[in-house]
C-alpha cells in the first residue's frame, strides 16, 4: 500500500479499514476465541476501484493469520477467489471451510 495508507483492525466495528482520501474500503470479519477468522464480506466503494484495495487488504489479512496462528473461513467471494489464486497460502485455511466428502 502507499506509505500513507494504514491498515486498520475496528475492532468495535468488527472489520479491517482502509481509508483513502475520505473513501472507505474494508473487510467485514469474525474472529473466534479458537482463532478461526472469517471473512464475511469486502467492500470497496466506487471511487476506489480497480485499484487493487481489496487485494492489498487481503494480502494484510494473511500477515495477520500467519503473525497470530490463526486459521481462515473465507466466506466472503472475493477472499475466497483470492485463496484460489494463492495456493501458497492455502495451508492457512481452516478445516472447517473445506469441503468433506
Amino acid at each position: 500500500m502507499e506509505p500513507s495508507v494504514q491498515f486498520i483492525n475496528n475492532q468495535e466495528k468488527k472489520r479491517f479499514e482502509v481509508d483513502i482520501n475520505g473513501y472507505l474500503a474494508f473487510m467485514e470479519y469474525k474472529l473466534t476465541n479458537h482463532g478461526d477468522l472469517y471473512i464475511l464480506y469486502t467492500e470497496v466503494p466506487p471511487e476506489l476501484k480497480g485499484q487493487g484495495i481489496a487485494t492489498k487488504m487481503a494480502a494484510n489479512v494473511i500477515t495477520l493469520l500467519q503473525q497470530n496462528n490463526w486459521k481462515l473461513i473465507p466466506l466472503c467471494p472475493f477472499m475466497a477467489a483470492y485463496m484460489e489464486r494463492h495456493p501458497e497460502f492455502r495451508f492457512l485455511i481452516s478445516e472447517k471451510a473445506k469441503p468433506r466428502g
